[in-house]
Order: C-alpha cells, then structure tokens, then sequence
C-alpha cells in the first residue's frame, strides 16, 4: 500500500493545530481516516448536496433526471451513515502501521511523535514544597501512553489536576494523597478505554488507588455509546462473560456491545479534541453541543 502519502496527510491534520505531541497509536488512527474517509465529505456537506440535487430534477430530461437523482441518493445516504452511530473497522493493523512507521523512520524524523516510556518516574519528581498545597483534581488515566501525551502536551499545567496512569497509581503516592486532603473539594477522575478489561479495572479502582472513601472518584468514560456516536474504529476479540450489572449507567445495547467482544480506545479520539474537551471538563466550562456530538441524561455518566 502506498503509505507516504496518507501519512504526510495525517502529520498535516495533526500538527495543523500548532505544536502537539502525540503517540504512535494516536498517529495510528489518524492514519486510518485518512485512508477510511469517503471522498472527504462531511455529513452537512451530503445532506445539503443531497437537497439542492434532488430539487431540480422534476425539470430535467429523463436521463438526467436518474443520473442526478442517483448521485443524490448516495450523498444522501453518506449523509444519513456519518448521522448514526456506529463504530468502524481499522483499513490497516496496528502491527503493520508499525512495520511501515518503523521503515519511514530510519530516514525521517517526525515532530510531535512521541517515545513512549516504559519505566514512568513522574510522582517522585514533584517538588517537596509542592506537597505543601492542595490539590483539587487527579486523573487516572487506564493507559500510560494518554498519560505521557496529556503530560507532553502540557495538560497538568493548564488545569489544576494532575495526571498519572493506573500503572503509576497503584496505589497512589503518599505526596499525592497529602496534597488531595490539603485541598477543599477534591476530585479522582478516570479516562479508560471502552473495554471489558477497563470495566473490569473500574470495578476495584478505588481499592487499587487506595482512595479515601470521602473523595469523589469519576468515571468519565469512554462508554460504547461514545465511541458509536464519535464513529471511532473498534477492535473485535473474542466475547466473554462478564458481571456488567453493576453499571447500571450503561443501557442494554452497551452491554451487549462489551460482551460481544467489542472495544474501542481513547487514542482513537483526536487528539486536540480529546485535549479540549479534558481541559473544558477539568475547568468547569460548558462543552458545545458542535464539539463533541453526543448529550447524556447524566454528565456525571461520562463526558464523551
């Protein structure tokens, strides 16, 4: 496959933004709506060629008249499949997307992409005076690799929250937790994959952080819904059982959605929409209806 041209693509989309760090997975899937994107159109796009086609055809010549109809018919339906939720399939592996990155590095260098680190040593290098102040907000992040890029990207810096993986956390630091109780309504946020595995990390979370029972701990997804209504690629193993009732937030179709074997992860967001929407979270502030495509009965039930 031709591999250059589609990632050159991607770099541009991401780094169009200004100066963004990102992983390899996140590239990953950017690469794939490169490849996986219809012709470019977006959904307001079809549904407006699609009305302004199908209007005039009353007043064209038989065979035009099909002609133009049918190509409003399939913008139509372009428009009608980017407006229903639904996941999609990866066009390339990860493993190959690895080989053929690996192969585009020997001989160039990409700005933004970052080398994910195997030993993480971020809480022990906080300043001691730094342990003197509150802390109001923590998020665990399921991944060490969303946790390095929300902290490459500055994150930790631009809101009052720090940011540490589960790998990091277990259980949390003692500064950490110092600094939790010095501050006045602290707050534990989660950012996990879509998964039965990160269903399952939840369950016991507050036991593995070793979280006091008075500081709130929140879930603030991904659930199967958002990674539908986002139309993230999905990954498919092979189903199994689990006890998922004591979600009670997620609905049936969620739920038998996991159990199928269904996955989908963080790093298939965007980045600078993943980036945004944290920092808006973190910050209190309202998220546009435009910026992230999906409303919950219950904030408290996941941001995504």
């Amino acid at each position: 496959m031709k591999f250059e041209k589609p990632l050159q693509e991607s770099l541009s989309n991401l780094q169009s933004f200004g100066r963004l760090y990102f992983t390899p997975k996140q590239l990953f899937y950017e690469f794939c709506r490169q490849l996986n994107s219809p012709m470019g159109i977006e959904a307001k796009t079809a549904a407006s060629l699609f009305g302004l086609g199908a209007v005039p055809t009353m007043f064209l010549p038989k065979h035009k008249f099909k002609l133009i109809l049918t190509g409003s018919l399939i913008l139509g339906g372009l428009a009608f499949l980017r407006n229903t939720p639904h996941t999609l399939s990866a066009p390339i592996s990860f493993a190959d997307f690895e080989y053929l990155l690996a192969d585009y590095l020997q001989t160039n260098e990409i700005e933004g992409l970052l080398k994910i680190e195997e030993k993480l040593n971020f809480v022990n290098k906080l300043p001691a005076d730094l342990t003197l102040f509150g802390l109001p907000k923590v998020l665990i992040c399921e991944t060490d690799e969303i946790a390095q890029m929300l902290r490459a990207n500055q994150f930790h810096l631009q809101t009052p929250c720090a940011v540490l993986s589960v790998n990091e956390a277990k259980p949390l630091n003692k500064n950490v937790k110092k600094m939790l109780a010095n501050a006045e309504e602290p707050q534990v946020y989660f950012l996990h994959n879509a998964s039965l595995e990160a269903f399952s990390i939840l369950r016991n979370l507050r036991e593995t952080l070793d979280l006091s029972a008075e500081i709130p701990l929140r879930s603030l997804g991904l659930r199967p819904i958002h990674a539908k209504r986002l139309h993230l690629f999905a990954q498919k193993n092979v189903s199994r059982e689990f006890d998922v009732s004591t979600f009670e937030y997620l609905d049936e179709s969620e739920k038998k959605w996991l159990l199928r074997g269904n996955s989908a992860e963080v790093s298939a967001i965007s980045p600078v929409r993943l980036l945004r929407v944290l920092r808006r979270l973190i910050l209190g502030l309202e998220i546009p209806p435009s910026e992230w495509q999906i409303s919950l009965p219950k904030k408290s039930l996941g941001f995504m």
